[in-house]
């Protein structure tokens, strides 16, 4: 991918957790074919809440607005819009969102869609569910 590269809509992705929420990937490997980086909008609805899982990649999640709840090794961060989460592969990781509808923009070195993650002994990964058009 180019740097003048126009990205017009970015590519959906099926996430797991209940209520589902939506990942949109702007850049990463089901978006732009890029491993390296992957740039994505998320929105989680209220009282969305996913498997605790252990990632393979480092992450900054920052929300945009409401907020999100992410239980680290037992410690429970909130973190309001405006503010942001780095993590890196320090452990056991679930993120909730009990507070109202969600929006946060996340970055991680490793890539949404294909990515390994540990949840509850199970390896899985997660799967494109819509190309980007154009």
């Amino acid at each position: 991918m180019s740097l003048a590269t126009l990205i017009t809509s970015p590519a959906l992705i099926d996430a797991a957790g209940h209520p589902p929420k939506r990942i949109e990937e702007y850049v990463g490997r089901a978006s732009t074919g890029t491993s390296a980086l992957s740039v994505a909008r998320m929105v989680s609805p209220t009282g969305w809440s996913e498997p605790s899982q252990i990632p393979e990649f480092e992450e900054i999640t920052v929300v945009i607005a409401c907020e999100i709840q992410a239980e680290l090794q037992d410690e429970i961060h909130v973190v309001k819009a405006g503010h942001d989460r780095p993590c890196g592969r320090t452990g056991a990781l679930q993120h909730a969102c009990p507070a109202g509808r969600s929006i946060h923009l996340n970055l991680s070195s490793g890539i949404l869609a294909g990515y390994r993650t540990s949840r509850s002994d199970h390896w899985v990964a997660m799967s494109v569910v819509g190309q980007r058009s154009g």
